[in-house]
């Protein structure tokens, strides 16, 4: 189902896909993300090359783009902390808030490699495999569970 793009959304679009409306699937993804408070998160996709980018438009009609620079971690964070306050990793868990960082940085569709990813996937792994590595063992051994670290002044890394 196409979804309808609020114009401050659109230009963000257009600005970073460099294409017109006629050309994007448009999602709106904002029901994906249960604790969301007043921002919409929207994905916007170009139909001919598959390039996407994901977009949030805060309660005062700004949007930012979430997988476009560096500069969009500080959107990522701001909205984080609106939402879930200091305790996101506590409330998403270590697994939810890894997938949360890449999907709004990378794409929607990504999987992170943990071992439930094998789990999950099994019935796709030969898809996977398609490639120069044709050893499902391989692909297992680099599912792993993502490590979190914080240290006495709050500072984590993942």
């Amino acid at each position: 189902m196409e979804e309808s793009l609020p114009d401050e959304v659109k230009d963000l679009a257009a600005q970073v896909l460099g294409s017109s409306e006629d050309d994007w699937w448009v999602r709106d993804l904002t029901d994906t993300y249960k604790w969301l408070g007043a921002e919409k998160i929207f994905w916007v996709i170009e139909s001919d090359t598959d390039r996407s980018m994901m977009a949030v438009l805060s309660a005062d009609k700004t949007s930012d783009c979430l997988n476009c620079s560096d500069d969009s971690v500080s959107a990522i964070s701001r909205i984080i902390r609106t939402n879930l306050g200091g305790n996101a990793i506590e409330r998403l868990g270590v697994e939810g808030f890894a997938r949360l960082l890449a999907e709004w940085r990378s794409d929607p569709r990504c999987y992170l490699a943990t071992p439930r990813f094998f789990e999950v996937k099994q019935d796709e792994i030969s898809d996977w495999l398609l490639g120069t590595e044709h050893d499902p063992q391989v692909l297992r051994d680099v599912c792993v569970e993502p490590a979190f670290n914080r240290d006495l002044r709050g500072n984590w890394t993942l």
